[in-house]
C-alpha cells in the first residue's frame, strides 16, 4: 500500500507515472526483524518450533520430519485437512480433531516422523494440503527468491563491521542507490 502511495506522490510531483515493483517475500521478510537481527548480528538463526505460536489445532503446527526437519501445517479448512489426511494416510478414526485434539496430533507426529522433510516434500508436491517443509531463517536468506530479489544486498556499517541490512518493502524506484549506510555506534563512539 505505501509504495502505491509513493508512487501517487511521485506522479503528483513529476507528471509522470511508475510502475510499482513489490513482492510478496519483500513485505515477509520484515515481520521477523527481531529474528533476522539475532541471526545477522550473532549469527543465532531461530529454528522452526522454537517459538511461543506454534498452534492448538492438529490441523495448523509443527511436526518434526524423521531426519529432524519441521512440516509446517495449516490446513485449517476442511478441504485442505481431508486433503492432508489422505496425503499423510492419517486413520478416519482421528480425522475428525474436535473429538480428541490431543490423540489427532500424536498421531500426525508420529507419521510425519516417519519419513524425512525430503520424502515429504516430494509427497505433498502438487497436492493442496495447505502445508509444506518449513525452511529455515537462514535458508531463506539465502534461498533463490530473496537472491532474485535483492533483499538484504544493502549493508549497515559501523565499526568497522557490516551486516545486511533489513529489508524494506518499498519498490526499488522509491529507493536510494547507497548499498552501505552507516550507523552510530551505541557506546557513543
Amino acid at each position: 500500500m505505501i509504495n502505491i502511495l509513493m508512487g501517487l506522490m511521485r506522479r503528483a510531483a513529476t507528471g509522470e507515472g511508475c510502475h510499482v515493483d513489490v513482492a510478496m517475500t519483500d513485505n515477509l521478510f520484515t515481520l521477523p526483524y527481531w529474528a533476522l537481527g539475532e541471526g545477522f548480528a550473532a549469527g543465532d538463526w531461530p529454528r522452526a518450533g522454537s517459538g511461543l505460536v506454534t498452534g492448538r489445532s492438529p490441523r495448523y503446527g509443527l511436526y518434526r520430519t524423521g531426519d529432524g526437519r519441521h512440516l509446517a501445517v495449516a490446513a485449517l479448512e476442511d478441504r485442505f485437512w481431508a486433503t492432508f489426511c489422505d496425503t499423510i494416510g492419517l486413520e478416519d478414526n482421528l480425522r475428525d480433531d474436535i473429538r480428541d485434539p490431543a490423540a489427532t496430533r500424536r498421531r500426525v507426529a508420529e507419521i510425519v516422523a516417519g519419513r524425512t522433510a525430503a520424502a515429504w516434500r516430494e509427497r505433498l508436491d502438487g497436492r493442496e494440503a495447505c502445508c509444506s517443509v518449513v525452511a529455515t531463517l537462514d535458508e531463506a536468506v539465502a534461498g533463490t527468491q530473496a537472491r532474485a530479489r535483492r533483499l538484504f544486498e544493502r549493508q549497515v556499517a559501523a565499526q568497522g563491521r557490516r551486516i545486511p541490512a533489513l529489508p524494506m518493502p518499498l519498490s526499488p524506484l522509491f529507493r536510494d542507490d547507497e548499498a552501505v549506510k552507516g550507523y552510530p555506534a551505541l557506546d557513543g563512539g
